[in-house]
């Protein structure tokens, strides 16, 4: 079948007789027959074809074959490449997360019978749209819940003057925001300073113990 298909696409290409040249492929192999009972019999023109049939093959035969062995090739080296080429490792921020609150080995463990260290309380983030602009946020929140980190990514858009109120231990971090100049934020009841102008994109901006803004209390 795929011997036929290439023979029709070359000899449309050459602008040749397509049936003469799958006729001559056919006797070539073999092919060309006919029933007579429960009996195949060769036809008579067979032997006349065959005589001919290594003219058929250097023109036709030959190239199709060479053709095909170098798409296969090529194919080979393709997948060859890919396979060499391994994508970079993804960061996890959770082992992150981890590895910075693993105290170091030097440090005793606490005894029986001491007070545990007190958990930190959550902080709170308090996004308000201004009355006259609408904001779209990607926003992730990192928490430690039983010793280890938890994220939760949210994405939503806030309409001129809601609100909306999230927690997390620590930190806070704007994938994206669409409109950084738009909205007012409040971390534990202190306001924070603007992102940005209105309209402009903000992408990964982080908001936590340590890099807390400082702005006035309420």
């Amino acid at each position: 079948m795929y011997a036929k298909s290439f023979l029709r696409a070359y000899a449309s290409a050459l602008d040749l007789d397509i049936q003469h040249i799958l006729n001559k492929y056919e006797v070539q192999t073999g092919q060309t027959h006919r029933s007579k009972g429960d009996h195949w019999e060769i036809e008579a023109e067979v032997v006349e074809e065959k005589l001919r049939s290594p003219n058929l093959l250097r023109r036709f035969v030959i190239p199709a074959a060479i053709v095909i062995a170098l798409v296969v090739l090529v194919v080979k080296l393709a997948g060859r490449k890919e396979e060499k080429a391994e994508p970079p490792r993804p960061v996890d921020l959770k082992e992150q997360l981890l590895e910075s609150k693993t105290p170091a080995p030097e440090e005793p463990a606490p005894q029986r019978g001491e007070p545990a260290e007190a958990l930190l309380e959550p902080m709170e983030l308090n996004i308000v749209a201004n009355p006259t602009d609408s904001c779209w946020f990607e926003l992730m929140t990192v928490s430690i819940v039983e010793q280890q980190p938890e994220t939760t990514i949210s994405r939503f858009t806030l309409p001129p003057g809601r609100a909306r109120v999230f927690q997390a231990t620590e930190e806070f971090l704007f994938i994206k925001v669409g409109n950084a100049g738009g909205f007012v934020m409040e971390l534990n009841g202190s306001k924070l300073p603007t992102l940005g102008r209105k309209g402009k994109v903000l992408t990964n901006y982080r908001i936590t113990r340590e890099n807390l803004p400082r702005g006035k209390k309420d």
